[in-house]
């Protein structure tokens, strides 16, 4: 068997959600929880703070939203 070296990870860290916008139909309070999760200690905090800090910022603008929420 042979073992495939991996290519180094190169990305932004927050591909998860570069494309999320308040145009979801996700609603703010999935996203928050989601972002709890995302802020508790980890071993790749920088990269989870900053998605956590996305999905907290389109949180908030789906609340401030005066559209109703799904």
């Amino acid at each position: 068997m042979t073992q495939e070296l991996r290519q180094p990870y190169a990305g932004t860290g927050t591909e998860v959600v570069d494309s999320l916008t308040a145009n979801t139909n996700i609603p703010a309070s999935r996203l928050t929880a989601v972002a709890d999760w995302h802020s508790q200690p980890s071993k790749r905090a920088r990269r989870h703070s900053s998605i956590a800090f996305v999905l907290r910022e389109v949180a908030n603008q789906i609340a401030n939203d005066n559209r109703v929420q799904p």
